[in-house]
């Protein structure tokens, strides 16, 4: 349903951005893999090739997944075992999200700043599949501190997509273009393309930085 109140609006991408390597409590500046051999003996050159890579033009196994075409557990657990992991499904997926689950708290005090004194909504636009978007959203508690998150295998777009972009703007109206921080330059152009204020995010300067959140620096 489609939300007419008027809306001034940033929205935040996840990886990158919201959230980097490492436990919740510790950040890491390798990425969540780089001690997958030795914990689980999966090496991650060979599950990179099967799952997360393309082929021939064709999307990978985890973009199926992030597009809500497949569940990530039916297409990972078949490729595990024949990697010679012994374990559950789940308990991979946990090792995964555990290790891919440091929140920037600076962040997020500025986004507590933009709703609380600012009447700005904030909200997460990410490409996720089902699994890892509830994570972060419920156990990683972002919901806590956002006002809806907008993930790709919900909307059945990518964020390479300017598909993914409308389908958020049919929720809303919004009183000026989106405010969109992403890591990613591609998606900062394609978001802007469609009509979105987007600009590359570096570290959380790049909020005060803004010139529409100017109210940032006072």
């Amino acid at each position: 349903m489609k939300d007419t109140r008027a809306c001034k609006a940033v929205f935040f991408d996840v990886d990158g951005v919201v959230v980097h390597s490492g436990s919740s409590s510790n950040r890491s500046y390798q990425p969540w893999f780089s001690t997958l051999e030795n914990d689980l003996g999966i090496d991650f050159s060979s599950l990179s090739e099967r799952f997360f890579a393309s082929k021939q033009n064709a999307p990978s196994l985890m973009e199926s997944c992030s597009l809500g075409k497949s569940d990530i557990a039916d297409l990972l657990g078949p490729i595990l075992n024949e990697l010679g992991y012994q374990g559950d499904v789940d308990d991979f997926l946990r090792y995964w999200f555990e290790h891919d689950a440091h929140v920037d708290d600076a962040l997020l005090d500025l986004v507590a700043v933009l709703r609380v004194n600012h009447g700005y909504r904030c909200f997460l636009a990410t490409n996720q599949e089902h699994r890892r978007a509830s994570y972060l959203w419920d156990v990683l508690g972002l919901k806590k501190y956002f006002d809806g998150m907008y993930y790709s295998a919900k909307i059945g777009f990518s964020k390479k997509s300017p598909e993914f972009y409308r389908a958020v703007e049919a929720d809303f109206d919004f009183v000026e273009p989106p405010i969109y921080f992403d890591d990613r330059k591609s998606f900062v152009q394609i978001a802007s393309e469609a009509g979105w204020d987007a600009h590359l995010y570096v570290s959380v300067d790049s909020l005060c930085e803004h010139p529409r959140l100017s109210c940032l620096q006072s």
